[in-house]
């Protein structure tokens, strides 16, 4: 770890006091489908990691009874007979991480939600909290449910997940996690981000395509690519203001679809790169396109989520942009003139942070 990454880290830290806490057990996100359990914080959050998250949290540790009482309400208007397709369960981190949610609390979930005629469930988790002994009690407790669960990546690079992300991972030992994952008959899913800060654009299409070819080829089912959102309350809006981050390119997303083999398109999906109006309080800058483009990109990215393996490819094949505009000009002249590397403005910015906060 370099001296501007332990800068960067302790700094964090100061940012993540300002996270929300909150009395709810739990908030559910889009359908209702997508569960969160507020825990009193994800563990690498609280050690000054991952520059981009501002998760709120419970104000204390979950107990058995809120856990009773957050499912019962979850699933209020749902009979056992009822079917649903696929459910989210996370916490403010790590959903198999013991000190988020307690070993009788996850017990007492996998009980619950046995009941239920569930196609899919998914676990959100940090890959460091997957072992044989969670995935075997899932396993046994959840035998006719289908299950997924969902890694934090972020990039491939270890210089990029660290120094820019503040995100540590050992990628060899990660790939042990997708096989034991593998080796219990469950689906590993993703995630990784577009948008580095401190990154040229470049550097950021590169990274998150090595990233996608890495996946791909180390056993992960599927790909979940968020782009950067810049959040109230985090060293990465403290950077963005200095000027050393910025909301990715819209465009970039669908340029990056280009690259991908076409018998490799029905296992990426593109989320959170519209849609913010519940989370606007939060939010500080978004992904970019200008108005006369905007829609014309979030139709085709939406409709690539919808469509099966076929379409994908045809709508690769007949992609409608770049459309004559000046923003998707912006983004191909950014892409043709890198004039800094990520080290050079990590350096300048740290050197701009240090006189802030002396």
């Amino acid at each position: 770890m370099t001296e501007n990454t332990k800068f960067l880290i302790d700094l964090n830290k100061k940012f993540k006091t300002n996270i929300l806490k909150t009395d709810d057990v739990y908030t559910a996100r889009q359908d209702g489908t997508q569960i969160c359990f507020n825990s009193d914080g994800c563990e690498l959050s609280k050690r000054g990691y991952c520059i981009m998250c501002n998760y709120g949290s419970g104000k204390k540790q979950l107990c058995l009874a809120q856990v009773k009482s957050g499912l019962d309400d979850i699933f209020k208007n749902y009979t056992y007979e009822q079917y649903i397709n696929y459910m989210t369960f996370g916490c403010n981190g790590s959903i198999l991480d013991v000190n988020e949610l307690s070993e009788d609390c996850f017990d007492y979930l996998l009980d619950y939600i046995s009941q239920y005629n569930i196609g899919t469930v998914c676990f959100e988790t940090f890959y460091s909290t997957v072992t044989a002994e969670k995935l075997a009690k899932i396993k046994e407790k959840l035998a006719d449910i289908s299950v997924d669960i969902e890694l934090g990546f972020e990039s491939a690079d270890n210089f990029i997940r660290e120094n820019c992300y503040l995100k540590f991972i050992n990628n060899e030992i990660f790939k042990d996690k997708i096989a034991l994952i593998h080796k219990y008959n469950m689906t590993c899913v993703v995630n990784l981000m577009y948008g580095a800060p401190f990154c040229s654009l470049k550097e950021q299409n590169n990274d998150l395509e090595k990233s996608i070819k890495w996946c791909l080829e180390n056993g992960v089912d599927y790909i979940c690519v968020f782009p950067m959102i810049i959040k109230n309350d985090t060293l990465l809006a403290q950077i963005y203001d200095l000027g050393f981050a910025k909301p990715a390119y819209l465009y970039g997303l669908v340029d990056i679809i280009t690259k991908i083999p076409d018998d490799k398109l029905n296992r990426i999906n593109f989320l959170w790169f519209s849609n913010y109006e519940g989370a606007a309080s939060y939010i500080k800058a978004v992904p970019y396109a200008c108005e006369k483009c905007n829609k014309q990109i979030l139709d085709f990215l939406n409709k690539f989520g919808k469509s099966n393996l076929a379409e994908r490819i045809h709508l690769k094949q007949t992609l409608p942009l770049p459309i004559n505009c000046h923003c998707i000009e912006q983004y191909q002249n950014e892409l043709a003139n890198e004039t800094f590397t990520t080290e050079q403005q990590i350096n300048n910015c740290v050197s701009k942070l240090k006189e802030i906060y002396k």
